[in-house]
């Protein structure tokens, strides 16, 4: 990925190390969606080379770029419902084997995170919209 907005770039980097880290401790895997059905419609793709893609809101395109496989593009799927997530959250799930925190929520916490708000921006609730 490239972007000058390191709050894009960090949210990336925490979800891809993150499951490395979780799998090398045999902690459960967190499954962030990469299919297109469960992305909110505000979000768009634009495919700028044959191998890399950027994500759009709203019409505006968002200032990064990644590299990733048209016509299904799984890691800007996963990026766009990635992105409505609490920076602190997303940390949080990846350090500890519950996924969410230090609570003594299952791992299904943060994957149900992902997927309430990748369902509930879809259906436009607007709770969810601004993480």
């Amino acid at each position: 990925m490239i972007s000058d907005y390191g709050k894009i770039m960090l949210k990336w980097v925490i979800m891809r190390i993150g499951e490395k880290a979780r799998w090398r401790r045999r902690w459960p895997r967190i499954d962030v969606p990469t299919a297109v059905e469960g992305v909110s419609p505000q979000w768009g793709f634009e495919q700028l080379t044959p191998i890399t893609g950027r994500l759009t809101l709203g019409g505006a395109y968002i200032p990064m770029e990644m590299r990733t496989i048209f016509p299904v593009y799984p890691e800007l799927n996963q990026l766009s419902l990635v992105m409505q997530i609490d920076f602190d959250e997303l940390l949080a799930g990846s350090m500890y084997p519950s996924g969410v925190g230090c609570s003594p929520v299952s791992v299904v916490g943060l994957t149900s995170l992902v997927l309430t708000r990748a369902v509930g921006a879809r259906m436009g609730f607007s709770c969810l919209k601004g993480r």
